[in-house]
């Protein structure tokens, strides 16, 4: 069975001799003992005529395109990353994380302070101002935390407590703001909540309470 038009396909890259040597003795084959396939070959051989200069304009041509190729890639992958980065950064500056009491010298910095006429006041102060959030809860007897814990009961509640966020971002750079005053925050006046005999910061991430005031 003839593949003549396979073969013809292949003649021209035979004629300049880049075939693998597999596929150079299978068309070599073929023109023995193909008359009509010999032919175009013969014609092929005539019309042909490469020079010195024609060759290395072609792989001027070619390292060329090879150049352009990887330029094109690493701007593709600088771009990638570009965005990667971008989509990364907006995801960590539009969300929130709790933040780490230790890691934050939240023991030092977040205080409650009370005035003369029973107002409480939430004080930060240096890598606690970095705070965007103030996400509170309440405890009752039994120890469970209202958005915390399903027994939470309301009609029970003796402890008031609150947790700290800020931008996921500053968990990863480290980046704290540092006000050159205290923040102060009114949190509510002890005579209008009586039932409340606590006030505490809580660590949501480990249900750890840290007192902050107490009624006397």
């Amino acid at each position: 069975m003839k593949h003549c038009d396979l073969v013809k396909d292949l003649l021209p890259l035979y004629a300049e001799n880049l075939l693998s040597e597999e596929s150079r003795s299978v068309v070599a084959d073929h023109l023995a003992s193909c008359p009509d396939c010999r032919a175009v070959m013969q014609k092929m051989d005539k019309d042909i005529t490469v020079r010195a200069d024609n060759d290395i304009a072609v792989m001027q041509r070619i390292r060329r395109r090879i150049r352009i190729e990887k330029i094109g890639i690493a701007a593709a992958v600088i771009l990638f990353a570009l965005i990667l980065l971008w989509v990364l950064c907006i995801t960590m500056v539009g969300t929130t994380s709790r933040m780490d009491y230790a890691a934050y010298n939240l023991a030092e910095n977040v205080t409650v302070e009370e005035d003369d006429a029973g107002d409480l006041w939430l004080v930060l102060q240096n890598e606690a101002t970095s705070a965007d959030i103030c996400m509170p809860t309440v405890r009752d007897s039994s120890g469970n935390h209202m958005g915390y814990n399903e027994g939470f009961s309301a009609a029970d509640k003796e402890a008031y407590g609150f947790t700290l966020e800020h931008a996921r971002i500053y968990d990863v750079i480290h980046i704290t703001m540092m006000m050159p005053h205290p923040q102060k925050m009114l949190l509510f006046n002890k005579d209008d909540k009586p039932e409340i005999q606590e006030i505490f910061y809580y660590d949501a991430d480990n249900d750890t309470e840290y007192v902050l005031w107490e009624r006397n």
